[in-house]
């Protein structure tokens, strides 16, 4: 989508909005403004908008003392630009400062950022990576900084529980639908992001499994996509035939399964002859009814043509407590033990099963897209019986 205008303009306060362009040759004049129109594109929407709420702030608060500064420095009234910021960066550091008052890390951070990014489109060096903000930021993680709660990892056994009673043994249309994100996110190592933004059209069946399309993903260039692969088990109650009856019920025509020694490739949702294939694999999921009690709770799925990451309360938090909800009532788990797990338990719980699977770090960094190995060790969970299992050749 479109990038409104205002985002972008909101970078370049008193400025100008295009690339140097010269004032000679006017077809080279021409090329440049049009190479100045596509900035929009250079982020997605929502990174624009995450970084434009802090910029604009940071510069309502320093616009006026970079504009006295400068006065005092030329003895003439001043028109501040990035440029002089670039030029007073104590001024941003004085900012950075006062929003540490709010005891918060993450606004230090983001303030940070959203400078840098300013200053980087006017082809500027960032100013927020200097020593007095290094020296900030971690003197607030030494200060203010806990330890990092993980969730617990998805399971196996857990996962099979939730897929037989939620997925198959209800004819419940949204709690099929969190069996399936429960199941598909362990098997791909999904992101709850990357879950909502799968689309049926992106679903191919091969002999062997699916291929499913990530629209785009955290850590992938912007606006890149993937193509991810699920094997199929072969089982009767696999993920494969969860995703095969999730999408019969919602209305599509699904591919009828490879037989043996099938060698005609991909087929697609709803391609050709079969029909329409349009709309999101996964459905907003909107409250109905006024109970308060928590199992009691009733869902409707919305329709297929909005994302469910549009609205945090029909995506991202009622997926949440539903997810907590099965483990509940699929495997009797306390309502205490159940607030452990969250949607990164997904990815954890997948990238578990490839350690405990002997599978190496380094196919499973490609599996999970980590560019890093620390990070990629940090998702995995073993138990105390298992760190003692490794520890006993060290034992006196």
């Amino acid at each position: 989508p479109p990038v409104p205008q205002a985002h972008v303009n909101a970078f370049f306060p008193n400025g100008r909005r295009g690339f140097h362009a010269g004032k000679g040759d006017a077809e080279v004049q021409r090329l440049n403004a049009e190479l100045s129109s596509r900035q929009g594109r250079y982020r997605r929407p929502a990174t624009w908008k995450a970084y434009a709420g802090p910029w604009r702030n940071a510069w309502a608060w320093i616009a006026p003392k970079l504009r006295r500064d400068l006065q005092i420095e030329t003895g003439a009234p001043a028109r501040p630009t990035v440029a002089d910021l670039s030029r007073h960066a104590y001024l941003a550091h004085a900012w950075a400062q006062k929003r540490s008052k709010s005891q918060k890390i993450g606004a230090v951070t983001k303030t940070c950022t959203a400078i840098n990014f300013a200053m980087h489109l006017h082809e500027l060096p960032p100013i927020m990576n200097r020593w007095p903000m290094v020296m900030l930021r971690e003197v607030m993680r030494r200060d203010l900084g806990r330890p990092v709660k993980k969730m617990h990892e998805l399971r196996h056994e857990e996962t099979a529980n939730i897929v037989e009673s939620w997925g198959f043994g209800s004819d419940c249309p949204w709690r099929r639908q969190v069996a399936l994100m429960m199941a598909l996110g362990r098997a791909l190592l999904l992101r709850s992001a990357d879950l909502f933004v799968l689309q049926v059209r992106g679903i191919l069946f091969l002999p062997e499994g699916v291929l499913l399309c990530v629209a785009f993903r955290k850590n992938t260039a912007q606006g890149k996509y993937t193509w991810l692969p699920l094997a199929d088990s072969g089982m009767r109650h696999s993920t494969v035939a969860l995703l095969r009856l999730h999408l019969e019920r919602l209305g599509y025509a699904v591919p009828a399964r490879h037989q043996r020694g099938d060698t005609d490739g991909a087929r697609r949702v709803g391609s050709g002859h079969i029909g329409d294939n349009k709309g999101f694999l996964f459905r907003p999921m909107k409250r109905r009814g006024n109970y308060t009690h928590e199992h009691k709770r009733e869902y409707t799925l919305q329709g297929g043509s909005r994302c469910m990451a549009a609205n945090k309360t029909t995506g991202y938090k009622v997926t949440l407590s539903l997810m907590r909800r099965a483990l509940r009532e699929c495997c009797d788990y306390s309502a205490e033990l159940s607030r452990k797990f969250g949607t990164q338990s997904l990815r954890r719980g997948g990238d578990t099963a490839l350690f405990d699977g002997g599978v190496t770090q380094e196919k499973r960094q490609l599996l999970g897209m980590w560019t890093t190995p620390s990070v990629e060790l940090s998702y995995i969970g073993f138990s105390t019986q298992q760190h003692l299992r490794w520890a006993r050749p060290t034992a006196l």
